[in-house]
């Protein structure tokens, strides 16, 4: 779609998403993001 914030709804994941907070769920994506990042 073009929009970075378009959930998919494959696998009920827009359901899911709609049970959290946004907030919250961008947290834990940054916190994923920088554990898993390889700084060079």
């Amino acid at each position: 779609s073009g929009d970075p914030t378009y959930i998919t709804s494959h696998n009920g994941a827009r359901s899911l998403v709609m049970k959290v907070e946004r907030d919250e769920l961008v947290e834990e994506m940054l916190k994923v993001y920088i554990a898993h990042q390889q700084w060079s």
